[in-house]
């Protein structure tokens, strides 16, 4: 090993956790490595990947970052699911929070049923 060209590059959905590593690890839930030299990056807040360091596959870009459904956010960066928005809340799109229903309004379900939370019609 007499050179930098014998390194090997960690694949998609890989990172070396420091120099001098044997091996690359796969990128923990909510975050994907896109190049060999980028590490993992975390999904921006209304998205998620749920894989944890399994499936080096399912961590190759942002575009394996899944969207949160309707009804649902995920508010951190480098989320592995998406919560159902509680009472009086609701979510449209993939979104990194929910919205209150306005005054006058209401939804009585507490973060059980993702589908009861899509819109603001739902209120």
């Amino acid at each position: 090993h007499t050179s930098i060209d014998s390194c090997i590059d960690c694949e998609a959905g890989t990172f070396a956790q420091e120099d001098g590593s044997a091996s690359c690890t796969v990128c923990s839930f909510g975050k994907y490595a896109s190049t060999a030299f980028s590490g993992c990056t975390s999904c921006p807040a209304g998205k998620y990947i749920t894989d944890d360091s399994e499936t080096a596959e399912l961590h190759t870009s942002i575009d394996s970052c899944i969207d949160c459904e309707a009804g649902t956010f995920a508010q951190e960066d480098g989320s592995a699911s998406c919560t159902v928005c509680s009472f009086g809340k609701y979510a449209s799109t993939a979104f990194s929070g929910c919205t209150s229903c306005p005054a006058g309004k209401y939804i009585t379900d507490d973060s059980e049923t993702a589908e009861l939370h899509t819109s603001i019609d739902s209120c």
